[in-house]
């Protein structure tokens, strides 16, 4: 239960902030539960208060102050007091230790959205993480790759048609800690610089086979590289 009778929503990036702060109960809080589909919240107090909120917006869309057969004593209740019931009835339970009470909710399959947090438009296929910049990078499907900050979750930079909307497959961070090596389904990889995006290098492909595998070493001067051509390429870095 929460004793301050409000809540907030995380950060999907970092779990230490809370985006918002949803406020309106007076006691403390028994349970809450997420209607993804409708895009609500529905929080529950010890007064026997029931709230729904807004996912997007944090706003208090009702407040219902419910009934159960007890007079004016407030019901006692269990661990578990929320519970949605999305098949067929698509309905909210609230539960008490003798009775059970049925809230009817509207119907939330007509949406015509989807409320998802999404990093890429099409499907993540690799991702690195640098320690000295504290940054995530993660390349796609559509040929994107774009760099995270690890601490605020924002978008640092991103680089549309990295391959000529060939499929990024493969990618790493040199043993320096300053550049990405990115390779593709092609069999090309190019050599980034971190701070402003811009291609150093580009590795031709020995053959037009996927690259799985690369390996940088800053200190040989060396990159390494394996895939579906079935054999190591080595090239020089600089």
């Amino acid at each position: 239960s929460t004793q301050s009778g409000h809540y907030g929503r995380g950060n999907p990036y970092v779990d230490s902030k809370a985006t918002a702060l949803l406020k309106g109960h007076q006691t403390s809080i028994l349970d809450v539960v997420i209607h993804e589909d409708m895009g609500q919240i529905f929080s529950y107090s010890m007064d026997v208060v029931l709230k729904v909120h807004d996912l997007q917006v944090h706003t208090c869309l009702q407040t219902v102050m419910l009934k159960f057969p007890r007079g004016s004593r407030p019901p006692d209740h269990g661990a578990f007091v929320l519970h949605l019931q999305l098949k067929g009835a698509n309905s909210l339970l609230v539960c008490s230790n003798d009775s059970i009470a049925e809230l009817k909710l509207a119907n939330g399959t007509n949406r015509t959205t989807k409320r998802a947090v999404l990093s890429h438009d099409r499907a993540i296929s690799c991702g690195v993480y640098n320690p000295l910049t504290h940054q995530v990078i993660t390349g796609c499907e559509g040929s994107v790759v774009t760099i995270w900050d690890i601490n605020t979750g924002k978008v640092m930079l991103k680089l549309s048609n990295a391959h000529n909307n060939q499929e990024i497959t493969a990618m790493t961070i040199d043993t320096g800690g300053k550049r990405l090596l990115t390779g593709s389904r092609n069999g090309n990889v190019k050599v980034w610089n971190f701070n402003n995006g811009h291609c150093l290098k580009i590795l031709e492909a020995e053959c037009a086979a996927e690259v799985t595998g690369i390996v940088a070493l800053t200190e040989k001067n060396a990159v390494f590289t394996v895939g579906w051509s079935k054999s190591i390429t080595a090239y020089r870095a600089n």
